[in-house]
């Protein structure tokens, strides 16, 4: 089989971030977690170097891709010191997320409507998980620390939907398919922290965030054959 020279790069950061992640699930040692957040941005910045003179108008989508993903890797390594200043980088990280994704589509009042719409979806179940789950949160500052960080992270999400239902060209697709997982991740560590701590929602939520951050750290490919397409719309 004649595997693409471009992706021996992505595959051995793959297996070497899946490894990691696998290493950390078993030993709970933060080197392996910190070798695999580690590994998505080297993932990131490699795919970057690969597309660069070909991604057209999506440079500064790219470069802002980038920023979240540096933050998530310094969000996923703090957040085990402290959960408020983790979940503060991680919040800035899908702010960077988001604003990339604000560059790929000409704003229009259609775009507006259905932005407010996909985000409001996720608003509500993001909110009903945290208002009405079996989740203890032991103080009203931690409550208001993950309602506003759902806030974010259902804008980032919410968009990455809106642009996917208004033309599901492959990098929209791929952008959705890593935003969600993301949220998903989340979603299984405020019940792996704050609910009953499970072994399923543990490696749910490690397995959904690795699998999250590697459809991120290659979404410039799609982004290259959409722009060498002339299909940027």
């Amino acid at each position: 089989m004649n595997i693409n020279k471009r992706y021996i790069p992505d595959i051995v950061l793959a297996v070497v971030i899946s490894v990691s992640a696998v290493l950390y699930l078993i030993f709970g040692h933060i080197a392996f977690k910190a070798t695999a957040s580690i590994g998505f941005v080297v993932m990131g910045i490699v795919n970057y170097a690969i597309v660069r003179k070909n991604i057209g108008r999506y440079r500064k989508f790219s470069l802002i891709l980038l920023c979240g993903l540096f933050c998530a890797m310094v969000g996923d390594i703090v957040l085990n010191y402290n959960f408020i200043a983790g979940a503060g980088i991680f919040a800035v990280g899908h702010l960077f997320f988001f604003i990339a994704q604000c560059f790929m589509r000409r704003p229009d009042r259609k775009a507006l409507i259905t932005d407010i719409i996909c985000i409001a979806c996720w608003l509500l179940i993001t909110s009903a998980i945290l208002f009405f789950a079996p989740l203890n949160f032991n103080s009203s500052l931690m409550f208001g620390v993950c309602l506003g960080y759902a806030a974010v992270i259902s804008v980032m999400t919410g968009k990455a939907l809106s642009n996917f239902v208004q033309t599901r060209r492959p990098l929209y697709t791929h952008l959705l398919v890593g935003t969600t997982a993301f949220l998903l991740s989340d979603i299984m560590l405020v019940f792996n922290v704050f609910g009953e701590r499970m072994k399923i929602t543990n490696i749910l939520c490690i397995v959904l965030y690795y699998f999250a951050e590697m459809a991120l750290a290659n979404v410039f490919f799609p982004a290259e054959k959409q722009a060498m397409s002339g299909n940027d719309a």
